[in-house]
Parts: structure tokens; sequence; C-alpha cells
């Protein structure tokens, strides 16, 4: 299950123990594969902010170094 929204899926996550990933997760995971560069993932994290989504950090290569610790 993929969701920025973890408060709206937590409970189906615990109930049916899925797993779930977030839209950084899938950002680093097409920055790993070489779909995107960090400054494509870099503007669409700018886009989603600027659209007031709550993504924890205000940027993409925070958010990758962020998972790196």
């Amino acid at each position: 299950m993929a969701s920025n929204n973890l408060k709206d899926i937590s409970s189906y996550i615990s109930e049916f123990e899925l797993k779930h990933i977030t839209t950084g997760d899938i950002l680093i995971e097409a920055l790993e594969k070489g779909f995107i560069t960090e400054d494509d993932g870099n503007i669409i994290w700018a886009s989603m902010l600027a659209k007031r989504r709550k993504l924890g950090v205000l940027s993409f290569p925070e958010y990758i170094n962020l998972k790196k610790k």
C-alpha cells in the first residue's frame, strides 16, 4: 500500500499486516534504478510541498539523507 497520509491507512496496515511505502520511498527507488535524477526528485518534492503535502522535510536530498541514517 502506498500513501503519504499514514493517518488514514494506519488501521488497515495494522489490521491486515500490510507493507506500506511513501512517495519518498518510491522516489528513492526511482533514483536508485536510474529513472530519475536527484534534481528530478527535488522538483517533484517541491511540487508536492507547493500543494501542501506533509512530507516531513523540505527537500528530496534532505529525505535521502534522513533515510541513510
